[in-house]
């Protein structure tokens, strides 16, 4: 469960889609990718994985 209330998640996405029209308006091109994981450590004492997501996102001219 995550620590962040769906007001704030919410806030947070319409941040993002300002941040996002602003770069395309600029003439970027954004492709975007994520996946889920299970981050694991052998020196934790706690040896259960770690459930995580990763977002990857690349920003370039949208001429190229």
């Amino acid at each position: 469960m995550s620590d962040v209330s769906f007001a704030d998640r919410l806030a947070f996405g319409r941040e993002c889609d300002v941040t996002l029209a602003g770069l395309t308006t600029l003439g970027a091109a954004i492709y975007a990718g994520s996946r889920m994981l299970q981050l694991r450590n052998d020196n934790w004492q706690n040896k259960e994985p770690l459930p995580m997501g990763v977002l990857y996102l690349t920003v370039v001219p949208a001429d190229i």
